[in-house]
């Protein structure tokens, strides 16, 4: 059976503080990793984000499954993160703004969109990033609002569309300016992630 999982990280590059502690490399990257991260705050992040990303995706196939992230592996030369026999490949996008990570299986189809919104509060967060993906789903899949049912299941979310009422998994996130959405859908043919334009499916 093909895995259906996602999972996304954006950080907000402008929102760290620098310095970090001393440790938190340690912490965060393998020995390898450490290699490639050498002394680079960004290269930090996306290995963190990649974590994060993957960990999510990890975490609907497996909800015991903890967040230690030097048990996760990111390979930032072929953008892959691998846990233990699994190995999930992620779409990388960066500025100098910010750093967006979504992580899924090969053969799912993936959609990812990201926003400059500002949210003052976790709670107002969590409303924006739910109503970016709204707007997405209504304006370039033309799914009435009514139809649209976001719903979280063991702190996992989901959605159900229209009269299917099959769950179809999502994944939010957010960080200081930011908010980002993804989404693994059966609304569009799939293709082979390998294949997509990065920009296709995905909005800053």
């Amino acid at each position: 059976m093909q895995l259906q999982t996602l999972g996304n990280d954006i950080v907000d590059l402008k929102a760290i503080e620098p310095p970090l502690h001393p440790g938190y490399k340690e912490r965060v990257c393998t020995r390898r990793e450490g290699v490639v991260v050498g002394k680079d705050p960004a290269m930090l992040w996306l290995h963190w984000a990649a974590k994060e990303a993957a960990y999510k995706a990890l975490k609907r196939i497996d909800p015991r499954v903890q967040f230690i992230p030097r048990d996760l592996e990111f390979d930032a030369l072929l953008n892959v993160v691998r846990w233990r026999d699994i190995e999930f490949p992620c779409r990388v996008e960066r500025d100098a703004e910010c750093i967006v990570v979504t992580c899924a299986p090969f053969h799912c189809h993936l959609c990812s969109w990201w926003q400059e919104c500002h949210p003052e509060s976790e709670a107002q967060a969590s409303e924006l990033v739910r109503r970016l993906l709204r707007d997405k789903l209504i304006t370039l899949y033309g799914i009435p609002s009514a139809e649209i049912e976001i719903e979280s299941v063991a702190g996992v979310p989901w959605i159900r569309l229209g009269r299917s009422r099959s769950r179809i998994p999502v994944s939010f996130s957010h960080h200081g300016r930011f908010v980002a959405c993804a989404v693994l859908d059966n609304l569009v043919p799939p293709i082979d992630i390998k294949s997509l334009n990065p920009a296709s499916c995905t909005t800053p």
